[in-house]
């Protein structure tokens, strides 16, 4: 997907995202125009890499003065629904912890259909 940014008319970045079949977001560029060249300067790519779970687990950013690799680390909450509850960023070993809360599902009966057969009388 590629979004376009104008000022007063003339178009001065864009930005690229591209996803896998999955619909997981694996790139996202960021290019300036520079009109005295008429050529797009990256500003900033990040490429996202998942795990076989399909759960977030690198990130791989380049900038114009430097790269950068964060790798991510979950603890899960062992329920049926599996979500993370703590998300652990390295190097910098920032954290994410969230408490979630589970509401009762309402319960469904199955309701069983009898079939019956009507037969109509002949006078």
């Amino acid at each position: 997907m590629i979004s376009e940014n104008y000022i007063e008319g003339n178009l001065t970045a864009k930005t690229v995202e591209v996803f896998d079949i999955n619909n997981k977001l694996t790139l996202h560029k960021e290019l300036m125009y520079d009109s005295s060249t008429k050529k797009w300067i990256p500003q900033k790519e990040e490429r996202y890499l998942y795990d076989e779970t399909g759960v977030l687990a690198t990130t791989k950013t380049k900038k114009r003065f430097g790269d950068l690799t964060q790798e991510y680390i979950y603890q899960f909450d062992g329920t049926p629904a599996n979500n993370w509850v703590k998300e652990i960023i390295t190097p910098n070993n920032s954290y994410t912890t969230r408490r979630i809360k589970y509401y009762p599902t309402a319960k469904v009966e199955t309701i069983e259909v009898i079939e019956t057969e009507v037969e109509e009388k002949k006078n």
